[in-house]
Order: structure tokens, then C-alpha cells, then sequence
């Protein structure tokens, strides 16, 4: 006999919102919790299947064909939405966004304001910062120093999407979006103390 299983497909979601409406404060914190952390090991997973793909690309074609790769994954899933979300945003709802992009990423960061521009101080990155960290940065890094890893050899094939970024961003108009990477980790998984920055300064910077 076959029986239709709901109690499998039931996730921490409308368990969250059950214990709301039943006034369990508790459980509802609880299943929120578990919310949030569901999502992790796919994100992990994801990550690594990036980091794996870009060393595919350089061994069978060279370390130069990641640029063109990523610059036209690039333009195919952000150009447009980064033309119509920026356009018309203030250097606070772009700084919040950015807040959005990396609790997502489940970083560790802050982020700082003074009169020309907002700081997001990624103090661990979990996407690229987390694979130097377990390793599979190892072997994985560029040989040479080139404009799209941040001017630096041995920078994780990953975490140069955001050098990528950059030339894009100053393509599009938003040149006052600015990155700065440091790397965070060595190999064997010793910190190195190094943060990354998104900067978002207030004005434009005049053309």
C-alpha cells in the first residue's frame, strides 16, 4: 500500500511558523535556527564546485581563460541586475545589500560608516576564505600575478571573481563600489589575519 509521507516534505520553515502562531517562542527559535543552517553545506557545496570547475579551465586551457569565463558569467547573470538594482540606490542601500550578499555567504563581517563611504570588513569569508582554510586552495591558486587576481600570484582560483568584478562594475558606471581582497588563510589552514573589503563611497567619483 502507498501513503503520501507530508511529514517528510515538512521542513523548519512551517515548523517556525506553527510554533509562532502556537506562541512556542522556543521552538520557534529553534526551527529558525535550524532555518538558517539548512542551507549551509548546499552553499559549501556550490563554493567548491566553483573553485573545482576554475581549476578545470586552467589546467585544459590556462590559468588565462579564467578571466574570459568568469567575466562572461558575469555579464549572462549580473549585468542586468546589477544595472537596474545600483542605478537608482544610495551608498547606504548598496552597503545593506552587501550586508544581505554576505550573511547569505554566513561570513563573519561589520560594516562602518564615516562621512565618505561605508566599509564591509569581511573578517572570514566562509566561501573563499573557508576553502583555503579546509585546503582546497591548495594547488588550486594562480602561478602568476595578473590583473584579474588582484595584481598577486597565489590567490585562490575562487576569490578572484572579485577582482573580475571590479572592471565590470567601472564598465557599468559604478565605479564608487570598490573591492579589496586579502588572503585569509595559508594552505594548512593557518589565519593569516587578512581581510577582504567592499567599499561604498557616497559620491562618485568624477569621470
Amino acid at each position: 500500500m502507498t501513503r503520501r509521507r507530508d511529514d517528510l516534505v515538512i521542513g523548519p520553515k512551517e515548523k517556525a511558523i506553527e510554533a509562532v502562531k502556537a506562541g512556542n517562542k522556543e521552538e520557534a527559535i529553534k526551527n529558525i535556527e535550524t532555518l538558517y543552517e539548512e542551507f549551509r553545506p548546499l552553499h559549501d557545496r556550490y563554493g567548491d564546485w566553483i573553485q573545482i570547475l576554475l581549476s578545470f579551465i586552467a589546467e585544459k586551457l590556462g590559468e588565462e581563460a579564467i578571466e574570459d569565463a568568469v567575466r562572461g558569467i558575469t555579464y549572462e547573470i549580473y549585468k542586468e541586475k546589477w544595472l537596474t538594482a545600483f542605478k537608482d540606490m544610495s551608498a547606504e542601500e548598496i552597503a545593506a545589500m552587501f550586508g544581505q550578499v554576505f550573511r547569505s555567504h554566513y561570513a563573519d563581517f561589520y560594516i562602518e560608516e564615516d562621512d565618505e563611504k561605508f566599509v564591509c570588513y569581511i573578517t572570514y569569508c566562509n566561501s573563499g576564505g573557508r576553502m583555503q582554510k579546509e585546503g582546497r586552495a591548495a594547488g588550486r591558486r594562480t602561478k602568476k600575478a595578473y590583473p584579474w587576481s588582484y595584481g598577486e600570484a597565489d590567490v585562490c582560483y575562487y576569490c578572484t571573481h572579485e577582482s573580475i568584478f571590479q572592471p565590470v562594475f567601472n564598465e557599468l558606471g559604478f565605479d564608487h563600489i570598490q573591492y579589496e581582497y586579502e588572503k585569509q588563510f595559508e594552505d594548512d589552514g593557518t589565519p593569516t589575519g587578512g581581510v577582504c573589503r567592499y567599499i561604498v563611497y557616497k559620491k562618485k567619483p568624477k569621470s
